[in-house]
This record gives C-alpha cells, sequence and structure tokens, in this order.
C-alpha cells in the first residue's frame, strides 16, 4: 500500500521533504490499522473512519493529520 516507492516520489513531487513524507506514512499506517483503505471512495471511507470509536477518542489534531494522510493517499490513487 503506502510503502510503495512510487507513492513516496509522488509525496516528494508535492514539495515534501524526507522527514514529512516519513510522518504522513507513518499516519497512512496508523489511519489503514484503524480501518483499511484502499485509496478509493474517500467521502465514504472518511465517514466511516469518524464513525470507528479508536479514532473518535484520538485528539483533533491527530484526527486532521489522519485524514490528510488519507487525502493526499486517495489523490495519489486517482492519478494513476
Amino acid at each position: 500500500m503506502a510503502g510503495k516507492p512510487e507513492f513516496k516520489d509522488w509525496l516528494t513531487a508535492q514539495g515534501y521533504t524526507d522527514n514529512v513524507v516519513g510522518d504522513i506514512l507513518s499516519r497512512l499506517k496508523r489511519v489503514h490499522n484503524l480501518l483499511p483503505f484502499d485509496g478509493k471512495n474517500l467521502e465514504e471511507y472518511l465517514f466511516r473512519l469518524g464513525q470507528q470509536e479508536s479514532f473518535k477518542c484520538l485528539s483533533m489534531s491527530v484526527r486532521s493529520q489522519l485524514r490528510k494522510s488519507a487525502k493526499l493517499y486517495a489523490a495519489y490513487i486517482n492519478e494513476q
């Protein structure tokens, strides 16, 4: 999934630094562990993610970061 070198390269091409790319990949792995995500049907996924109790108990900033990583992965998948 997100560990693909192509996704890392895509993030770098979007202007993200290596440290930020690592953070995004880590968050994407975390969000995928909460609710598996294939990069498609983003709106439905974000809705379902928001219904997960394990997601609701996270802080607002962490939830925002996890949603952002899912959105970036969806953008990557849509460009393929």
